[in-house]
């Protein structure tokens, strides 16, 4: 079970983020996707941007959303001009700068409502805090299964408060 990946409404999401948080490394920017992510899960039953979550060593990292940072990354891939973000080092950090805004119409206010409570809450958070906060059991069955492999939906779910109904309800919407 996955929620397909929708690539304007997740770029919409970072740029939204890199825009608001005071530095918006990488290990920054993907946690509060997450966080954001398990709000609007758990609130209203659907990820905002779709795609699959990895258990990398440092927590859940949006699978298809580091495809789009690393190729950003690099100078040799000519799709890295057509982002509307670019990636810089800063205090050996890679930092996320929007080049654009945020296409709002992308975004709703369900999801902006959670992306601004993930960014309140982890926004100027600590590395160690969120890393931490990120290994739930979903990451931990997923890393412990096998370094860097996806993290099944359904684990995610079980994580959040009324997980087994919300499961249900996405693997039989039409009882």
């Amino acid at each position: 079970m996955t929620f397909e990946f929708d690539k304007e409404t997740a770029i919409s999401a970072l740029l939204y983020i890199a825009q608001r948080v005071q530095e918006p490394r990488y290990h920054r920017v993907v946690k509060i996707m997450y966080f954001a992510d398990l709000c609007h899960l758990e609130r209203y039953g659907r990820m905002i941007f779709g795609g699959d979550y990895r258990a990398y060593e440092f927590g859940p990292v949006p699978h298809q959303v580091y495809g789009m940072l690393k190729a950003a990354e690099s100078k040799f891939d000519r799709k890295s001009t057509e982002a509307p973000f670019q990636i810089t080092h800063r205090k050996g950090h890679k930092v996320i700068n929007a080049l654009a805004d945020p296409d709002r119409d992308r975004l709703s206010e369900s999801e902006l409502g959670c992306l601004d409570a993930a960014i309140a809450d982890w926004g100027e958070e600590d590395f160690g805090v969120t890393t931490q906060a990120s290994h739930g059991t979903a990451w931990q069955k997923a890393w412990d299964t096998k370094h860097n492999s996806p993290m099944p939906l359904e684990d995610i779910v079980m994580t959040l408060d009324g997980g087994a109904q919300l499961l249900e309800h996405l693997q039989n919407p039409h009882p």
